[in-house]
């Protein structure tokens, strides 16, 4: 997710304190400012939890110079898309055209200049979140494209699967009616019937993200829907929940039915992620004006529910695959189910003109962020 009025960081990198405390002092007011006083310390800050968004990098440093630390950069899928300014006092011709060549998106010699540091940081900036949103609107057009032909087809396999269901599960339980239950037939037809309305419960999935469905909105108490789901979970050795909720008045204008099956998948992901045990967080505030809280939602006051589990979080090559149909990292079944968890909370989410985001570190848990209008202004 891409917030619009983050604070950028940027990488200091000179092994003269003097020329750091110049660059420090012209960019520290509207940027965060991180500091390197040679090379390997710069791959090291570059490699951790919160690298830079921009690296200033001096060229002429001892032990390992500029021009290997961007080689090193360049060279690594993680780190090659940050954006690097030189900053030298080699200032020929044939020295900013090798740096550029390095894969350097500027060139600036020294002494500085305030005026330039500040124009051409500030555009380089600009131009990496420009490229960071491109990115995630096409991810985002991806994701609504492959849910779109999945409603079309969910919405067909729902009709004629619910109609067959029907007559399968009536005539079950009219044979069912002229047995006892005590005898071999009746527990035969018992056994046939449990499938099958479990089968039934999932053209009703189907049915809810089916092309075409609308969903019929109602006040909704968020606080009294938390609580009833929590209770509702099956008891998990070790897990407990933590709820926290600013203002219990909080209302939506939401289909109960549906925000209880979207709260129940993301919680029972949140549990089965969770073998060690641990605490799920899941945490209501307020958002007074979506659009500066997230790209794809409009103006207006929202509600974010995030939980937070203390699982081992979603891997980095399973991460892009999370909405899609079908894409389970368990065992596909009745009981560890069919995949459709987050592709139904994605739909439901959609139809209730709000925002699904899944932030996750692998070893670290996972944050599911859900965005829904509010009912009324956020004071």
């Amino acid at each position: 997710m891409i917030l619009k009025n983050e604070k950028m960081r940027i990488l200091l990198v000179d092994d003269e304190p003097i020329n750091i405390s110049i660059l420090a002092n012209i960019l520290e007011r509207d940027h965060e400012i991180v500091v390197a006083m040679n090379g390997k310390s710069c791959l090291e800050l570059v490699n951790s939890k919160n690298p830079p968004d921009l690296i200033l990098l001096d060229i002429m440093m001892p032990e390992m110079d500029g021009h290997e630390v961007i080689i090193s950069l360049q060279a690594d899928v993680k780190t090659r898309d940050i954006p690097i300014i030189f900053i030298s006092a080699l200032a020929t011709a044939e020295d900013e055209s090798l740096g550029l060549a390095l894969g350097a998106v500027d060139y600036i010699t020294k002494p500085f200049n305030n005026a330039i540091i500040k124009a051409r940081v500030t555009t380089h900036l600009k131009l990496k979140k420009q490229r960071e949103i491109m990115i995630q609107q096409q991810q985002e057009l991806q994701k609504a494209d492959k849910l779109k032909a999945f409603e079309v087809m969910a919405g067909g396999l729902a009709h004629d699967f619910n109609n067959l269901l029907t007559s399968i599960i009536g005539n079950l339980e009219l044979a069912m009616m002229d047995l006892q239950p005590e005898e071999e037939t009746y527990k035969s037809l018992e056994n046939a019937l449990c499938p099958s309305l479990l089968a039934k419960d999932l053209a009703a999935k189907f049915l809810t993200i089916s092309q075409g469905y609308q969903v019929k909105g109602e006040r909704l108490q968020l606080e009294k829907t938390i609580n009833q789901v929590v209770k509702s979970m099956p008891t998990v050795a070790d897990i407990k929940f933590e709820i926290k909720i600013s203002d219990p008045t909080w209302t939506l204008k939401a289909a109960q039915v549906h925000i209880v099956q979207l709260l129940k998948n993301i919680l029972l992901n949140s549990q089965e992620a969770m073998p060690a045990g641990g605490t799920i967080s899941i945490t209501v505030s307020s958002c007074p004006d979506g659009l500066k809280e997230h790209l794809s939602l409009t103006g207006g006051s929202y509600l974010k529910i995030s939980v937070r589990d203390q699982g081992e979080g979603i891997s980095a090559e399973n991460y892009p695959k999370i909405f899609d149909p079908y894409f389970s990292t368990k065992p596909m079944g009745v009981q560890k189910g069919m995949g459709l968890g987050l592709t139904i909370c994605h739909s439901i989410i959609k139809k209730h003109q709000g925002q699904l985001e899944i932030k996750s570190v692998p070893g670290q848990g996972t944050v599911v962020e859900i965005y829904l209008p509010l009912i009324g202004e956020v004071k």
